[in-house]
């Protein structure tokens, strides 16, 4: 799975035709959707403006997974420091990659932005 940056809702649907994307809102009004994919569960939030995705979080599965990603990315990508790089899409569209890591929870967060 992808982060889909600029991605609508029914684009998602069409990608994944298998997964059920429920869209959902945050306190603050802020629509999402999640879906369940073979590293991690990605949640894609939506521009209120234009019903694009504008930002992707994915909380990988496990630890494997977790490095499995980082093999991918540091292989992909342009590395900017460890738990970080940037990703030049096509369109001339570029995506910052950050992982973050928890310790009062210890989790592992993958953070996607233009």
């Amino acid at each position: 799975a992808q982060a889909h940056l600029g991605e609508s809702l029914s684009g998602l649907r069409a990608r994944y035709p298998d997964i059920v994307f429920e869209l959902e809102s945050t306190n603050d009004g802020s629509r999402y959707t999640m879906a369940e994919q073979p590293l991690g569960t990605f949640v894609y939030y939506f521009d209120s403006e234009t019903g694009l995705t504008e930002m992707c979080v994915q909380i990988p599965d496990n630890l494997q997974a977790l490095n499995t990603q980082v093999e991918i990315y540091n292989k992909k990508y342009v590395i900017l420091t460890e738990s970080s790089w940037k990703a030049y899409l096509d369109g001339g569209v570029t995506m910052n990659i950050s992982l973050i890591y928890n310790e009062e929870y210890e989790t592992y967060i993958f953070y996607y932005t233009f």
